[in-house]
């Protein structure tokens, strides 16, 4: 009897592990799947978290073996700019060129991994990693993101988006931007209007962007010329630290650019009637931010230089934080060398020490702890990314 009872009971034992095992799969398997904000603070699962792929999402490695792809892959067929990916390991891209993708309206997760030495030198008039994006973009970091270009007409560009109406975040970049552009008037009376859009992360932003950084040299140029002598042309050049130009509901916020920029418009003018004119933004942060966008709770620290030539009309906005515009709760460094016609001051200017310090960054900029961290002597860095 007693025999029979211990097999009882023992079968009993085996069955309830078992259902208790196989509760745990089906609770990975779900915490994996949640998707949203990634603040833990708010009951979600951090992305870092997940340990395999969950439903619909397709892998991201270096070589794309076995089920996964490579990152170039994302937007062709089969692999739809749509979609969800994830990436599984750091890559680098050995400085080959890149070709952007174009209209990202999915979902990339970074896992917290790498891409590095990426050359952007061929394009359409959008670049950047990621020509366009209307998607979410999050947990990444880009190492050495080089863009070299030189085109005619307008055109914008991003170390990471060229025009972004989505969703950035948690998301740094290194790197550097060099690129000019000339757009010449082909008809007598012509009156022409040139524009270049150029950020760190973003070039052109109506979307929302925040936990992110850059450190990318910048150096962006554009000239408007009058091929006829009653043309009238104007050269505009927007450039930023982290965005070049944020526009209607723009959201820029938690973030912080530590590059230099430099931004010249020229205007040259043919003979007889025509006419010539330049404006050149430079922000540490913002090149221009209109009326309608926002940028709060975020700092620069890089030297800005704007610079314009023309015939009639020469305007050039520099400013620590803002070449152009308003901020809320922003910073930007005292000790910033800023050189431009006239200067916009947004932004309190503080020392490095302090903006390198958790007790300032937290009390000042409402920063979390738990999201960011601070060591002595470098500014802060997101705390769910991979830095070498």
């Amino acid at each position: 009897m007693k025999s029979k009872l211990n097999r009882k009971s023992i079968i009993v034992f085996l069955g309830t592990m078992l259902l208790l095992f196989n509760f745990g799969i089906t609770f990975a398997f779900w915490a994996s799947s949640i998707q949203g904000d990634l603040d833990q603070t708010n009951g979600n699962i951090s992305i870092g978290s997940w340990q395999f792929l969950p439903p619909g999402f397709v892998g991201v490695t270096q070589n794309g073996n076995g089920d996964f792809i490579t990152l170039d892959q994302i937007g062709t067929t089969g692999y739809p700019a749509s979609g969800q990916y994830k990436l599984m390991e750091n890559i680098d891209y050995m400085n080959n060129n890149f070709t952007p993708i174009e209209n990202f309206s999915g979902e990339f997760y970074g896992d917290g991994f790498i891409i590095s030495n990426i050359s952007i030198s061929s394009g359409n008039n959008v670049l950047g990693v990621f020509a366009q994006n209307s998607g979410l973009i999050t947990q990444v970091g880009f190492h050495n993101v080089n863009i070299t270009y030189s085109s005619s007409g307008d055109f914008t560009v991003g170390g990471l988006v060229g025009e972004n109406t989505g969703t950035i975040s948690f998301v740094y970049i290194i790197g550097s931007i060099d690129v000019d552009s000339t757009k010449l008037t082909n008809a007598n009376n012509e009156v022409m209007s040139h524009q270049l859009n150029v950020g760190g992360l973003v070039g052109l932003n109506s979307g929302t962007i925040h936990h992110t950084h850059s450190n990318m040299s910048i150096f962006a140029d554009s000239t408007a010329s009058a091929a006829n002598p009653r043309s009238n042309v104007t050269a505009n050049t927007y450039t930023g630290g982290l965005v070049g130009r944020n526009i209607s509901s723009g959201s820029i916020s938690i973030s912080y650019a530590t590059g230099t920029v430099n931004a010249s418009a020229t205007g040259i003018r043919n003979q007889g009637n025509s006419t010539s004119n330049a404006y050149s933004y430079a922000g540490g942060l913002v090149g221009d931010n209109i009326n309608t966008a926002s940028v709060s709770s975020s700092f620069a620290t890089g030297n800005v230089t704007a610079t314009a030539t023309a015939t009639n009309t020469q305007l050039s906005y520099a400013g620590g934080l803002l070449g152009q515009g308003s901020s809320t709760s922003s910073y930007r460094l005292s000790s910033q060398s800023i050189t431009g016609g006239t200067i916009n001051t947004s932004g309190t200017a503080t020392t490095s020490t302090n903006l390198q310090l958790e007790s300032f960054v937290t009390a000042n900029l409402g920063w979390s702890a738990d999201n960011w961290l601070f060591e002595t002597g470098n500014y802060p860095k997101i705390k769910e990314n991979t830095y070498n």
